[in-house]
């Protein structure tokens, strides 16, 4: 059983002594910084949206981009309508629905929308809730499975925030959570 469980161990120390090696497609999304990526279990894809890229003067990008690491191949995701282009937002999957959430973009200043968007039906919706956290960059939002929410912690407006936000039902706490709906 060692002699397994070594050969199991080895190429895992490899990859932790030697780092990943670089997989390159040659249809590739342009450079950028501060997009996001979620992984889709149900369509097997990888999906980035956004980010930006100083090329004397900032881009920012809204386009969507779907990976296939069995195939090593980048495809454009094209929808009408969603959000405009932004970088360090919010993004989180709930893969129940196969939806993504949006929240927040910086640009030259920070927004504070809310998207929604539903990969099956490949469509963009904009979701106004009442209240609405207020506009941030670089957050953390995860969706709480087990619990059905999303929450959102932390991010950058003039400062740092430890506020926590949860979206769920159409509820208001303003010490540390807003509540409302989402998907």
């Amino acid at each position: 059983m060692r002699k397994y469980r070594a050969l199991l161990v080895a190429p895992i120390l490899l990859i932790l002594c030697h780092g990943f090696p670089p997989v390159i497609a040659s249809d590739s999304p342009p450079a950028r910084i501060g997009h996001r990526m979620i992984y889709d279990p149900v369509i097997m894809r990888t999906i980035l949206l956004g980010g930006a890229i100083d090329d004397n003067g900032w881009r920012y990008y809204r386009d969507m981009w779907s990976y296939d690491a069995t195939t090593n191949t980048w495809s454009e995701i094209t929808t009408s309508g969603g959000p405009s282009g932004r970088f360090n937002f919010q993004m989180a999957y709930n893969v129940d629905h196969q939806k993504i959430v949006v929240f927040s973009a910086a640009q030259t200043s920070l927004s504070a929308d809310t998207w929604v968007y539903d990969v099956q039906q490949n469509s963009w919706e904009l979701k106004r809730p009442d209240p609405s956290p207020v506009q941030r960059g670089d957050a953390g939002l995860v969706n709480d499975e087990s619990n059905k929410v999303f929450i959102m912690y932390g991010g950058l407006r003039a400062r740092a925030t430890r506020r926590a936000h949860i979206f769920l039902k159409e509820r208001y706490q303003p010490r540390a959570c807003i509540v409302l709906t989402i998907l």
